[in-house]
């Protein structure tokens, strides 16, 4: 696999569980507001469920499901603020234009807020 390539989980018709294939697919850039983020976690949300099986949403296939995530900023758009590489970050696609590609090593994301990391005082 070269630089320009990932792995994803990809479904090419809706279905059972069984409809998602782990592939090779070109790895996204980031449109002038959005971020590149490389997924360290994805989580399984109901929701997935109903995009995988056709029943929410209708959703072209193939596509890379996955709504929500955890992971490393390793791109930024032109006009995104608040963010650089390097930056720890959480989402979820919902409410943001149905982003989805959590299921994937790397994923676009358009950040609807900036939030700094707590500190933690002894």
């Amino acid at each position: 696999m070269d630089t320009n390539e990932m792995r994803a989980v990809r479904l090419h018709e809706h279905g059972d569980p069984d409809v998602l294939q782990v592939e090779e697919v070109d790895r996204p850039e980031p449109a002038a507001d959005e971020l590149l983020i490389e997924v360290a976690a994805a989580g399984v949300n109901p929701v997935d469920t109903y995009f995988r099986d056709g029943s929410y949403e209708p959703v072209d296939v193939p596509f890379t499901p996955g709504v929500d995530f955890a992971g490393t900023v390793v791109e930024t758009g032109p006009t995104v603020e608040h963010f650089e590489a390097g930056d720890s970050v959480y989402g979820t696609g919902m409410g943001n234009g149905a982003f989805q590609g959590s299921y994937a090593d790397t994923r676009r994301y358009r950040p609807i807020a900036s939030f700094t990391s707590p500190t933690v005082s002894t």
